[in-house]
């Protein structure tokens, strides 16, 4: 039936390889940090992630029937214009949201 030595040993496994996995970054912080490729990828990352939730939020099909994602667009434009402005991601974003919010409701 139950018996609990497999139960207890398959959590203080579990236990090992999480703890294991979560120490590995600070095992090898010399080389990850000498690491010329996670470097770049640490450069980088954060654009092509903004990258991909905009292209998921604004999507292919919204440009395929009107208004052609128009709305999406600005809303886009103005968090650009506000972030390359003020520099501020949460000011960017919180006015992005608010334009998007508005123009929706208004043009919708």
């Amino acid at each position: 039936m139950f018996d609990a030595s497999y139960f207890w040993l398959t959590i203080g496994l579990l236990f090992l390889m999480i703890a294991f996995t979560r120490a590995l970054p600070f095992i090898f912080t010399k080389t990850l940090k000498s690491n010329v490729t996670l470097q770049m990828i640490g450069r980088h990352l954060p654009a092509y992630i903004m990258m991909l939730l905009v292209i998921y939020e604004v999507g292919i099909k919204s440009f395929m029937s009107p208004p052609f994602a128009l709305l999406a667009v600005i809303a886009l434009l103005v968090v650009v214009v506000i972030q390359l402005w003020k520099r501020q991601l949460l000011l960017s974003l919180l006015v992005g949201v608010i334009a998007y919010v508005l123009i929706n409701h208004i043009a919708g």
